[in-house]
């Protein structure tokens, strides 16, 4: 990694990427790194051929009452973290490079769009960070760039600049970066108090249960006041509340998009933050281009997301199949893939979809010559090949059938460089999107056998047994009188610690490595205490970064009559039998000798283990099973329980 703080050696440092034709991805950051901006960096890594993080403090985003001369400068120790994410140049210019000796006499305004929000408490901020983020793009000149959709004003200006000025670079808003407790990471956060930094996270709690709170029916100003009073309850002196539209538009009501804004100060400390809520739930993708671009591998990548994908139909039959989906299927996540054949219908099916959904047109486009070799090594023919036509010509023509579909697009994507992985990356990126890795976490019982999807197991045997503790042994890992116990222990907070910083360290690296799955299973004797308790720490500690799902075996439980009894369980009948298998080949019997637990509350022991995607299956063996297999059945439809 390299570190400029010229301009002049810069550029001379970029020069052989240019020559190349090199994608260049460029970070701006005032340097006090921290995760979110590393993210920025990672999302950057995966897209652009080099990435260029500037690390400049502007004294002219500064107002009169903020204290420019002290912000934190920690370049070496921003560097290390930047060498770590794959950084390929630093440029640290001084405040000389950037402005000169001379006064500044151009400036920026970016009229309407910086008179509320942030902006009305910081005159001239915004002004001032369009003048150096001009001046940046002029000195990198990259093809992309990536901000943080937390300084979610910020992005907007910086988009409007960027249009308005007709530079040739693509701006890109990265998802919010948060800690495990949900507080947006900010370098300002390290000015907290330690009480002031456990009361933070009321913030984004605020806007996730208002969030709940719209969908649920609650008008807007209710859910926007009920913010307010949440903040004011903790403590935080509240500067400002809103709902916007993406475009930051007032909205009055939630009959649209809209995203949740809050700016308010914690001790000393002015802290943001902001919650986009889809008022159209579902997300409609058009996926279309040219011939040879990859739409096929791009609905491919998007079924892999979770869109429902339908491909080449006409335009004409769109609505109408939207609108059967919308009604029958609760589908939140669709892509419609359209080509060339389709380019000479009426284009207003385009825009009934918008009354079903978020409608976003993503057009692939590849160069000639790449598209001509693909088409050659493929020996497929053009859709519009015929006879007397070249491929050249057909390609020509495509573009030009293509071109009012083209103008619609909101997404461009030049594929000529790109694999599938790349193509993957980009899509993400553009959608606003986060492709988390999804983290299984299971635990199980070594008497059960060691789960055979396991990418990592750990073994929590060692710790102190709740088991033996009579008083502990009818409860699982997951209730209060277990937790304390194992919350007691040093060796079982030590252990969870050194689970945690090892999953955190190295989850990332895998999820760069494009695994879409990692099972980490944590085993105890019988999988009811101590492993339970152990996986149920690591969820609520990761799922803030990571989709979770839990998969814990069955809670094992003494069967003895003594235990039935303490359970508040009833016996029933006599010889009969539940086993109950799952897919992990752990298995309990529930019942010894002539006792049997009643129907009711065997859903009620199952919930306290089974996890989502459990398969359960239960033997009946006596007079009665055709009258048991009736009520099981019944007690478990429409939960978790599919009847064979």
């Amino acid at each position: 990694m390299k570190t400029e703080t010229t301009i002049q050696g810069l550029t001379a440092s970029l020069q052989p990427a240019r020559s190349a034709r090199k994608i260049i991805g460029f970070v701006p950051t005032m340097g006090n790194l921290h995760q979110g901006h590393l993210n920025l960096v990672r999302e950057a890594r995966k897209l652009c051929d080099v990435v260029v993080v500037s690390i400049f403090v502007n004294p002219i985003q500064f107002g009169p009452n903020e204290d420019f001369d002290n912000y934190p400068r920690t370049l070496e120790q921003d560097s290390n973290l930047l060498a770590e994410v794959g950084c390929d140049i630093v440029f640290a210019p001084s405040v000389e490079q950037m402005y000169g000796k001379f006064p500044r006499l151009t400036n920026i305004s970016v009229g309407e769009i910086t008179n509320d929000l942030c902006g009305l408490q910081r005159p001239g901020h915004f002004d001032g960070v369009a003048v150096v983020v001009t001046k940046l793009f002029n000195i990198v000149q990259p093809n992309f760039a990536f901000f943080g959709q937390k300084d979610y004003q910020q992005l907007a200006v910086i988009k409007q600049v960027v249009r308005d000025l007709n530079m040739p670079i693509e701006v890109i808003g990265v998802p919010i970066a948060r800690a495990e407790d949900g507080l947006a990471l900010s370098s300002r956060n390290g000015y907290l108090s330690e009480q002031d930094r456990q009361t933070a996270p009321v913030i984004f709690k605020s806007l996730t249960t208002a969030e709940q709170d719209l969908h649920a029916g609650k008008t807007l100003a209710d859910v926007l006041a009920q913010i307010r009073e949440s903040l004011n309850d903790a403590g935080l002196l509240v500067d400002y509340v809103e709902a916007r539209s993406p475009a930051l538009q007032k909205v009055e009501q939630f009959d649209q998009d809209v995203v949740l804004f809050v700016a308010a100060k914690l001790g000393k400390t002015r802290l943001i933050d902001n919650l986009q809520d889809r008022h159209a739930m579902k997300r409609i993708l058009i996926v279309t281009g040219q011939s040879g671009s990859g739409k096929s591998s791009a609905l491919q990548v998007l079924e892999d997301l979770g869109y429902y994908c339908i491909d080449n139909l006409p335009l004409a039959l769109l609505p109408e199949i939207v609108e059967k989906l919308d009604r029958e299927n609760n589908l939140e996540l669709l892509a419609l893939g359209v080509d060339v054949r389709s380019a000479k219908e009426d284009l207003q099916g385009f825009d009934q979809l918008q009354k079903h959904g978020s409608v976003d047109v993503i057009y692939l486009t590849t160069r000639d010559q790449e598209l001509i070799s693909r088409f050659s090594a493929s020996r497929r023919p053009h859709p519009l090949s015929n006879r007397f036509q070249s491929l050249n010509e057909c390609i020509q023509e495509e573009k030009n059938l293509l071109l009012p579909i083209q103008l619609r697009a909101t997404v461009h994507i030049d594929t000529t460089d790109k694999s599938v992985h790349d193509l993957k990356d980009t899509l993400l990126s553009k959608l606003g999107q986060s492709d988390k890795l999804i983290l299984i976490l299971q635990s199980f019982g070594y008497k059960h056998g060691i789960p055979l999807d396991a990418d990592f197991v750990f073994d929590v045997r060692h710790l102190p047994n709740p088991h033996w503790d009579l008083e502990l042994r009818k409860y699982s890992g997951l209730d209060e009188p277990v937790r304390k116990f194992l919350e007691a222990s040093e060796q079982a907070n030590e252990m969870y610690q050194d689970i945690y910083q090892f999953l955190n360290k190295w989850l990332p690296a895998f999820s760069e490595g494009h695994r879409h799955y990692i099972t980490v299973s944590i085993g105890c004797t019988g999988g009811q205490h101590r492993s339970v308790y152990i996986v149920d720490r690591l969820k609520k500690a990761l799922e803030s970064k990571w989709t979770i799902q839990r998969n814990e075996a069955l809670v094992m439980i003494d069967t003895t009559v003594d235990v039935i009894n303490k359970l508040g369980l009833h016996a029933r009948a006599s010889g009969k039998l539940i086993e109950v298998t799952t897919k992990f080949k752990c298995s309990i019997q529930i019942g010894k000798g002539d006792k049997l637990v009643d129907a009711k509350n065997i859903l009620s022991l199952l919930m306290l283990g089974a996890g989502k995607g459990t398969t359960l299956r239960l033997v009946i063996d006596g007079a009665d099973e055709e009258k048991a297999l009736s009520e099981v059945q019944a007690l478990f439809a429409d939960k978790f329980y599919e009847a064979e």
